[in-house]
């Protein structure tokens, strides 16, 4: 009896020893690409606000970043392939150029809204001109081969 039961428990074994890597592979994103990177101006300095673009090669998937202070930018989940990438700064200039909805520097404590985004003088401080062309990734000349996982990628503009 007690080889017979081996014999049946062996079977399951057998089958979860084949059946867990399939579904790990299956779930391990290989696909999907995660990267990271700074972006550059021609001269090597770095891009401090904006937002970069990757669009895939059939238009069908589109991912957006903010480009941190540091020149850095995070896109997540996006299809292994050919992508065209887009950076545009404009939109540091037009945050800039807004009026602040900051509470003014004698309101009381609590005041109005603490998530406000940055002082528009330090936006100003942070914006970098670049070709227009870039803000359009089908125009810019930028593209990358995602591979699946976590990887980086620099953009240098010309």
């Amino acid at each position: 009896m007690r080889r017979s039961a081996w014999r049946g428990m062996k079977k399951w074994v057998l089958l979860v020893a084949a059946v867990i890597p399939l579904g790990v592979a299956g779930c391990s994103g290989a696909s999907i690409g995660t990267i990271t990177g700074k972006v550059y101006t021609k001269d090597g300095k770095v891009v401090k606000g904006g937002k970069v673009t990757f669009l895939t090669a059939d238009k069908q998937v589109s991912r957006l970043s903010s480009i941190g202070e540091d020149g850095s930018y995070t896109i997540d989940q996006i299809p292994a392939g050919d992508v065209k990438i887009g950076v545009e700064t404009e939109s540091v200039k037009q945050a800039a150029s807004r009026p602040s909805n900051r509470p003014p520097k004698d309101a009381p404590a609590g005041a109005g809204n603490t998530n406000q985004p940055a002082n528009p003088a330090d936006l100003a401080k942070r914006y970098v001109k670049i070709n227009p062309k870039y803000a359009d990734a089908d125009q810019s000349g930028l593209t990358y081969t995602v591979k699946g996982g976590k990887q980086e990628h620099d953009i240098k503009l010309d």
